[in-house]
Parts: structure tokens; C-alpha cells; sequence
């Protein structure tokens, strides 16, 4: 996929979606197939395979902030199993950091419980055997069950990758 030319866009228009838009109309897209892949800003890549400080050059949006987003394809080993990610790259892995957070949609001033949130850390092994946490986290979401058809919404998940500032790592003595 070609990447876009923000530079023709009008002045001031960022990739800023929220997350109820990247549930509802990018990921809810995706399943259904009713995104069409040639406008759409999220580009697929299977997260494994690269180290974090390589993905960035893998999205076909470019932004002054330093955050991307994927869509990731969600593995089965068998048709029993729910599906999984493997989050373990080349010279690292990404684990868990605290609970799935739920998001919320308020349609109408009902709070409809529309996908999930977790946050992952990389930790880079190289040169640890357990690992470092590193700058780089990631925002996963995933449709909530409860909102969609079991059907499809394990297909995808979608990814938001952020580099964390070397200020922000230093005030927190990681």
C-alpha cells in the first residue's frame, strides 16, 4: 500500500483518531470488510516480526508525534482456542502492564461498552535475561465481545505504538 500524502491534505489535518473511532469505524471496518483498504491510514503488519524501533517505517502515516498505528492480525492454533498474539520479536518481547481497561461509547447518554484496552511494555533483552523496559508501549484494542458478533471480532486487533520521551524515562528512573 502506497503511503498517503498528508502534505496534500489542508492545513491542520492530523491522525488523531479517538478511541471510539478506532473501535467503532476503523476496527468494526476491518472485520466486515467495509474499510476500504486503498484511503485507510492503518496499515497491517504482523508486530512479532519487528523490534518496535522498526515499525515505525512500516506505517503509512507519518506524524510530528511519535505514535503509529497497525492493524494486527490475531493468530489460532486450533479452532477451539481463542486467539492470540505472539509478542515475543527479534531481540525482545512485549508484556502486560496492569489490567484490560474497558472503553465506553455514550450514544444517546447510554455508556455501551464497545472494546477493550491493553497496555504492553517492551522489554529488550539484550544484554538482560529478563529484559529492560525500553521507551516503546503499546495501546492494543480489541472489540468487546458483548458489542459485536463472536463471528469476527477476533480477527484483528488494533495497535497504537508510542516512543515514550527520554525526559519522561528519566523521571521515572526506568
Amino acid at each position: 500500500m502506497a503511503a498517503i500524502q498528508w502534505e496534500t491534505l489542508p492545513l491542520g489535518t492530523l491522525f488523531r483518531p479517538s478511541e471510539e473511532l478506532l473501535l467503532n469505524h476503523y476496527l468494526f471496518g476491518k472485520l466486515t470488510t467495509t474499510l476500504d483498504d486503498s484511503t485507510c491510514p492503518i496499515t497491517e503488519v504482523i508486530i512479532a516480526t519487528y523490534d518496535p524501533w522498526e515499525l515505525p517505517w512500516k506505517s503509512t502515516v507519518t506524524t510530528e508525534r511519535e505514535e503509529w498505528y497497525f492493524f494486527v492480525p490475531v493468530e489460532k492454533k486450533n479452532p477451539n482456542q481463542k486467539g492470540f498474539i505472539n509478542r515475543t520479536t527479534p531481540n525482545g518481547s512485549w508484556r502486560q502492564s496492569g489490567p484490560d481497561r474497558k472503553i465506553f461509547s455514550n450514544i444517546s447518554g447510554l455508556k455501551m461498552l464497545i472494546g477493550m484496552r491493553k497496555h504492553l511494555l517492551f522489554y529488550d533483552h539484550e544484554g538482560h535475561r529478563r529484559g529492560k523496559v525500553s521507551e516503546w508501549i503499546i495501546h492494543e484494542y480489541r472489540l468487546a465481545s458483548e458489542s459485536q458478533s463472536d463471528a469476527y471480532h477476533e480477527g484483528y486487533v488494533i495497535c497504537k505504538l508510542v516512543r515514550r520521551s527520554k525526559r519522561w524515562m528519566a523521571s521515572r528512573k526506568i
